[in-house]
This record gives C-alpha cells, sequence and structure tokens, in this order.
C-alpha cells in the first residue's frame, strides 16, 4: 500500500527510504531554507533514480565528500551513495531516526549487525 504523504514534498524523507537506497548524484544545488533572520542555505542532491532532492546536514555533507574523495560539491555529480536510515539519528536531544549517507560497498555498519543468535551456532 502507498502512503498519501509520499506524494507532497520536494525533498526524501525517512519515510521514503524503505530500504538502503543506492543512487547516483545527477546534480548539486544550493538551496536557501526559511525566510528572514532563521533563513540558511543547505546543499541539496538531486538523484538520476529519483525525483526528490535531499538537503544536506553537515554530517551527510562530510559522508558525500568521503564517497565521492571531493570537497568541491561540483565534483559530487556521478558519484553514487547509499542513503539508509539510521535510528539513532538526534534531534534536540531525542532520538527521532534519519536519513545517513554510507558509500555503496561499505555494508552494514557494526552498530546495525544483527546480534548473533547463539542457536544459530
Amino acid at each position: 500500500m502507498t502512503e498519501y504523504g509520499k506524494f507532497f514534498g520536494s525533498y526524501l524523507k525517512t519515510e521514503d527510504i524503505k530500504k538502503d537506497t543506492v543512487l547516483t548524484v545527477k546534480d548539486v544545488k544550493t538551496e536557501t531554507f526559511g525566510k528572514g533572520d532563521d533563513a540558511n542555505t543547505k546543499i541539496v542532491l538531486y538523484f538520476k533514480e529519483n525525483n526528490k532532492g535531499l538537503a544536506l546536514n553537515k554530517k551527510n555533507a562530510e559522508a558525500v565528500h568521503e564517497v565521492s574523495g571531493q570537497k568541491e560539491i561540483e565534483k559530487w555529480v556521478g558519484a553514487k551513495i547509499t542513503i539508509f536510515v539510521d535510528p539513532a539519528v538526534e534531534y534536540m536531544g531525542e532520538k527521532v531516526g534519519g536519513l545517513r549517507i554510507r558509500r555503496p560497498d561499505q555494508g552494514v555498519s557494526q552498530e546495525e549487525k544483527p546480534e548473533d543468535n547463539p542457536k544459530d551456532k
């Protein structure tokens, strides 16, 4: 079943990513969010495989830099990244979950690996 909220908004949200998703950067832009004193400019990635953008926070921008090997954002075009939901992301001291980025061949991080089941041994 498709949730109605999926059709609203121009930017990726945790609800849009159901599993680790490999995407190819098609375009990189800077966009202003908010107005007046609350306005701030963010880097936004657009992808070949999806029509929604991803506004980057500092941690995700650093991850794209690491994955692409490029400091200049214009050189991120063509980079393949994996977007995944990290349930440990905090906002204002509360775990809310959020989108994170890693290298496509990196696989599951140690924190995300399921516990070994002693019955399997």
